[in-house]
């Protein structure tokens, strides 16, 4: 995860964006009209809950999927933003974001964040590792959105296939450990 300095341009228009949630303070609920509800999840067997959390606190699951990322802060914490970037093809797709809420308990990391300004789709979406002393640890994905562009709205059949595959991408980020650095 690239860190933005408080000096960066980058770091200052990222700042200026507000949250764009489509009225949603929460995606433990049923979504309001016009938007869309999905939980997923996938067993990461052979993993230390500590170390997953860990991971997923630094960004590794969306640079794992393919996304840049870069932050505000070097760990995740509430008031964290990320500038996360898609490649597809040679578009490159901002997708712009504020941590709302993190959590760390026996058993359990979290976090979630909320989609600002720029983002194609409106909502929140949570990331969760958990486990229980007599089960594998598990990640699950819940999100409420509705498209928020122009471009998201008219294609949203697409949108939405695309919003699976990212998924898909994030749910297989944390099967494997993150590689070791090369020692020099």
């Amino acid at each position: 995860m690239q860190l933005l300095t408080s000096d960066e341009p980058r770091r200052r228009a990222l700042e200026a964006l507000p949250r764009r949630t489509g009225g949603v303070t929460t995606v433990d609920v049923s979504p309001p009209r016009g938007m869309e509800r999905m939980e997923v999840g996938a067993a990461l067997a052979g993993r230390p809950l500590a170390e997953l959390t860990e991971e997923l606190l630094t960004g590794q699951v969306q640079k794992r999927a393919g996304l840049h990322v870069a932050a505000t802060s070097a760990r995740l914490q509430v008031g964290t933003r990320l500038l996360m970037t898609l490649r597809l093809g040679p578009l490159r797709i901002g997708v712009p974001c504020e941590v709302v809420e993190v959590r760390e308990e026996q058993g359990l990391g979290s976090f979630t964040y909320a989609t600002l300004a720029g983002h194609p789709e409106k909502g929140l979406e949570r990331f969760t590792v958990i486990a229980s002393p007599d089960s594998e640890p598990e990640l699950r994905i819940t999100a409420v959105s509705a498209p928020a562009l122009w471009w998201s709205r008219l294609g949203r059949p697409v949108t939405r296939l695309l919003q699976r595959r990212i998924t898909a991408r994030y749910l297989a980020a944390l099967r494997t450990r993150t590689p070791e650095p090369p020692r020099r």
